[in-house]
């Protein structure tokens, strides 16, 4: 009978036990990987639904209505489910689509053709320019256009009267969405978080797929050196003040008197409160985004 040394045994062993960890090792780098695939095709997966979502949302109003949200399954499969957010935002509106811990947001305006920088009734009357003015843009004038004028002294200085093209406007000014005025003139909506103000002094940022964020003050409001973005309305019976340094994105202000320090830069809508006389007898969204945008009464 042959003999084997013990040690050779052992060597067996460890070569048996070497062996089943690069077989283990393997095994688990081929489960991450497969693991890690799956992972990657989910994700790519809800990034199609979410895009599909927010397509349907811009393809067609009908879809769903103002200030709701709606629970959808794509492609008949429940994996594919997301629900569906639309919601009137001061002119704009938010649209949003959440798939489980996902959410894609946007803002979306009106298209209008032929969008004017200016809008003159036709009274029979020119406008004049005088000085350094410049009219840029598509503008709707009286039937006499634009005329060289003098005011104080000081002559119209341009080579052209007008830097765009020019039309005809009509004796009344166009039509207003009677739906987003109504809304305009609403008062808050029960959905929202109504809070005092209180001088706040902290940042603050709320997501669309929350409530609305809405502070009230009877007092007049000063905002600072704050951070201030999302789904946020700030209302004061007095005043608002926002501060060169106010980091302002997205929000709306509301009050019968808003004053903007020079050399602010953000993106907000100020609208008049109901009962006060701001901007004489027209409702007002300022968009501070190079442009402000007026609707009479």
């Amino acid at each position: 009978m042959h003999k084997v040394e013990g040690n050779a045994l052992i060597y067996s062993l460890f070569i048996v036990l070497v062996i089943s960890s690069i077989v283990t090792l393997v095994l688990m780098i081929s489960k991450y990987s497969a693991q890690n695939v799956i992972t990657f095709q989910q994700g790519i997966q809800k990034q199609y639904s979410l895009n599909s979502g927010i397509e349907l949302l811009l393809s067609n109003d009908a879809f769903q209505e103002l200030n709701t949200t709606k629970k959808v399954t794509l492609f008949s499969n429940s994996q594919d489910e997301i629900i569906t957010k639309r919601m009137q935002w001061g002119l704009y509106e938010i649209i949003g689509v959440t798939n489980n811990t996902t959410t894609k947001y946007g803002v979306i305006g009106y298209q209008t053709i032929n969008q004017p920088t200016l809008y003159l009734t036709n009274t029979n009357q020119s406008l004049k320019v005088a000085g350094n003015t410049r009219l840029e843009g598509t503008a709707y004038l009286p039937e006499k256009g634009v005329e060289r004028g003098n005011l104080t002294g000081h002559a119209y200085r341009g080579d052209k009267l007008i830097y765009g093209k020019k039309l005809k406007s009509q004796k009344s000014l166009p039509s207003l969405n009677n739906t987003l005025l109504k809304y305009l003139e609403s008062k808050e909506s029960p959905l929202d978080s109504i809070v005092l103000w209180n001088n706040y002094t902290d940042s603050i940022t709320q997501h669309f797929d929350q409530k609305t964020l809405h502070f009230i003050s009877s007092s007049s409001i000063d905002i600072g050196n704050q951070k201030i973005n999302g789904n946020v309305i700030i209302e004061s019976n007095k005043s608002i003040s926002v501060a060169t340094n106010s980091n302002l994105d997205n929000i709306v202000l509301i009050a019968p008197f808003i004053s903007i320090a020079d050399g602010f830069n953000g993106i907000l809508q100020l609208h008049k409160s109901p009962a006060s006389h701001f901007c004489g007898d027209l409702v007002c969204w300022f968009i501070l985004y190079s442009k402000i945008i007026c609707v009479s009464n």
